[in-house]
């Protein structure tokens, strides 16, 4: 199963939808800097009806 997603994955980007959507870089200042780790957690709660 791993090597069928690794297959996809690379399959998608090679298509033209992903080469349209990487085609405009984002300026160089954006990544300027240290790397910073910023983590998020979510927490939901549902109930049944």
């Amino acid at each position: 199963m791993t090597l069928t997603l690794l297959e996809d994955f690379h399959a998608w980007t090679q298509s033209d939808a992903f080469k349209q959507a990487h085609a405009d870089r984002p300026p160089a200042e954006m990544f300027a800097g240290p790397n910073v780790f910023e983590m998020h957690e979510v927490v939901m709660q549902t109930e049944r009806p």
